[in-house]
């Protein structure tokens, strides 16, 4: 994949020198998928769903959940749906981490 520094800015979307274009949501699922690749025991993914629609949010959300038998994964999210596939959900709360019971 090329370095940052081959793309482009083209309002939503990126455009590569070699002239194909790739949505937002194609570059949030290329960093998802690149940071997975790693094959870590940890994964803090902020905003994981941002830019997708509700297909490949709902994919990007079944991958962390199978993900999240071999890893620990922590997301930061207002992505309400997405919170059906967590194990546990925490809320910030008047500055205070909570445990949300409707998790």
């Amino acid at each position: 994949f090329p370095s940052h520094d081959s793309l482009e800015n083209d309002n939503s979307q990126r455009t590569m020198r070699t002239g194909f274009t790739l949505s937002g949501g194609e570059l949030q699922r290329i960093g998802i998928a690149r940071g997975l690749m790693r094959k870590s025991r940890f994964y803090f993914l902020d905003e994981p769903s941002a830019s997708l629609d509700a297909v490949n949010r709902n994919a990007v959300w079944k991958l962390l959940k199978n993900e999240s038998r071999k890893a620990l994964i922590v997301v930061a999210t207002h992505d309400i749906e997405g919170l059906s596939f967590a194990d546990l959900v925490y809320r910030i709360q008047n500055k205070a981490l909570i445990l949300d019971s409707n998790g």
